[in-house]
C-alpha cells in the first residue's frame, strides 16, 4: 500500500473540531480490509486521543481508496470525528495497523509507537507583512491584478495589484456570489439578487448592470459575452452576447458554482446537475451541438487554451479532460477531496483541496500523487496566464498566492467565495 492520505476540516457543529478522512492507493496485492489508527497531538508531540478507521470490502491491485466527508456516519467509514480541540492538539497522525489480503493472510505493523505514516498540520498560514501604499486599480492599471470576493453575512470585492497584500480599491456588494473580468480588464460581479454589476477599471460604483442576471455560476468570456446561472430560481442560465441584455437568451439548466465556461472558441459548456451531461453550445445557439456523457452530479467544468475541456466531479474526487475534437475522454486524475480546479499554463490541473494545491500534468502519467503547494485550504482557485496561482482560503480568511517559488499571504479576508485575475 503507498500514498497514504489523510483530509482534515472542522467539523459541522463544532467550529475547531476535526473531521479526518483517509485515502489510499493498493499495490500489487488485493486486499479485503485496512485499518488505521488516527491520533490528535500537541506541539510537543503529546497524544491527546486515538481512534480506528477499518475498512472492508474488495479492494483490487492498482486501486486508490478515497474517504469522503459524505461517508461520514453513513456507508463504510473511512471518516471519523476528532474530540479534541484543533488549539490544544493540531496535529492528525495517521498510520497502518493493520491489512487482510485476498487469500486470507494478514499483516499487523509492529506494537511500538513508530512515526506516523502522514502528519497533517491543521493550522493555517501566516499573513505576510502588509506592504506600502498600493498603485491605483484604474484604465491605465489593471493587468494581473486579483479580485478577492470574501465575506459572510455582507460581501466585498477587494482588488489587489501584483505583489501587493494591500488593496487598491474595495467595493462593498451585498449578495455577491462570483468574480470575472473580460478581456478589456471589466471586472464582473454576479449576485444572488441584484443581477451582475458590470465595474470599469477603476470604478467603485456599477457602470452597468445586466438587471435579470441572477445566478450563483457565471462565465465571461474575453470578448465580454457573459453567462450565469444558478441551481435554484428559474433555473436556467442566461447568456448576453457582448455582455448586452439586448441579445439575451435562455438555456434550460440547473447549475452552481463553476458549472459553464467559455472556450476559445465561444462555445459555451453548461454542466447540468440534474442530469450526467455536459451540454455544449455553439455561439448563440439555443440547442446544443452535441453532449458530453459525464458522471451523475459533475458540476466544474473549465476549458484550457488549447480548448481542451475538463470536468470535476467533487462527490467522487475526480477530474476528467476530453479531447478538442472529438470530445472523447483523454485522461481522468484522481486525488483527495475536490474543492475547485483551474487550468494552468503548460497543461497542468491545479486540484484544490482543503489541505493545499495539488498540480497533475495533463495528458501525462503520474506514478504517484504529485507534491501539494501547502498554504491553506483551497477552497477558490485562479491563475494567470504566465502560471501565478491564488488559492482562497474561507475558513481562515486568506489569500495564498504562489508565483516563482515565492508565497504570498494576504490575510483579513473572512469567508473568501471567489477569485479572478485580470488579463
Amino acid at each position: 500500500m503507498t500514498q497514504v492520505a489523510s483530509y482534515t476540516e472542522q467539523a459541522g457543529g463544532f467550529k475547531f473540531q476535526h473531521i479526518v478522512c483517509v485515502s489510499f492507493r493498493v499495490r500489487e496485492r488485493a486486499l479485503t480490509s485496512v485499518r488505521f489508527t488516527l491520533t490528535s497531538r500537541d506541539d510537543d508531540w503529546k497524544e491527546y486521543q486515538r481512534m480506528t478507521i477499518e475498512r472492508s470490502g474488495t479492494f483490487a491491485a492498482g486501486t486508490i481508496v478515497n474517504g469522503q466527508p459524505s461517508q461520514y456516519g453513513t456507508g463504510p467509514r473511512s471518516c471519523a470525528g476528532m474530540n479534541i480541540l484543533r488549539t490544544d492538539a493540531p496535529h492528525v497522525t495517521v498510520r497502518l495497523v493493520a491489512a487482510t489480503y485476498d487469500d486470507g493472510t494478514a499483516w499487523t505493523a509492529p506494537e511500538a509507537d513508530l512515526p506516523p505514516t502522514v502528519v497533517t498540520a491543521a493550522s493555517a498560514a501566516t499573513p505576510s507583512p502588509l506592504t506600502g501604499s498600493p498603485p491605483p486599480w484604474n484604465a491605465a492599471n489593471h493587468a494581473r491584478y486579483l479580485a478577492v470576493l470574501f465575506g459572510r453575512e455582507h460581501t466585498t470585492v477587494a482588488i489587489f495589484a501584483p505583489g501587493q497584500t494591500v488593496s487598491s480599491a474595495t467595493i462593498p456588494i451585498d449578495g455577491a456570489t462570483t468574480v470575472a473580468f473580460d478581456g478589456s480588464g471589466t471586472l464582473f460581479v454576479g449576485t444572488g439578487h441584484e443581477g451582475v454589476a458590470i465595474f470599469a477599471p477603476g470604478a467603485t460604483s456599477p457602470t452597468r448592470r445586466l438587471a435579470a442576471a441572477n445566478g450563483t455560476a457565471l462565465a465571461v468570456d474575453p470578448a465580454g459575452d457573459v453567462a450565469t446561472g444558478a441551481a435554484d430560481g428559474d433555473s436556467n442560465v442566461h447568456v448576453y452576447p457582448g455582455g448586452s441584455e439586448h441579445g439575451e437568451y435562455v438555456l434550460p439548466a440547473h447549475v452552481g458554482a463553476g458549472g459553464i465556461a467559455f472556450a476559445p472558441t465561444g462555445e459555451l459548456a453548461v454542466a447540468d446537475t440534474e442530469a450526467p451531461l455536459v451540454k455544449i453550445y455553439g455561439p448563440g445557439a439555443t440547442t446544443a451541438t452535441r453532449t458530453v456523457a459525464v458522471a451523475p452530479r459533475t458540476r466544474l467544468v473549465a476549458y484550457d487554451a488549447a480548448g481542451h475541456l475538463v470536468v470535476g466531479n467533487p462527490d467522487l474526487h475526480a477530474v476528467t479532460a476530453f479531447a478538442v475534437s472529438t470530445g472523447v475522454k483523454s485522461v481522468e486524475v484522481k486525488g483527495p477531496v475536490l474543492s475547485a480546479m483551474a487550468l494552468a499554463p503548460d497543461n497542468l490541473l491545479l486540484y484544490g483541496t482543503p489541505q493545499g494545491v495539488q498540480i497533475f500534468p495533463l495528458g501525462r502519467t503520474v506514478a504517484q500523487l504529485p507534491p501539494m503547494l501547502h498554504g491553506g485550504r483551497a477552497d477558490v482557485l485562479a491563475v494567470t496566464p504566465n502560471g501565478v496561482i491564488a488559492a482562497g482560503d474561507s475558513a481562515h480568511g486568506l489569500v495564498v498566492l504562489y508565483a516563482d517559488g515565492v508565497q504570498t499571504v494576504i490575510g483579513g479576508l473572512d469567508g473568501v467565495r471567489g477569485l479572478a485575475f485580470s488579463p
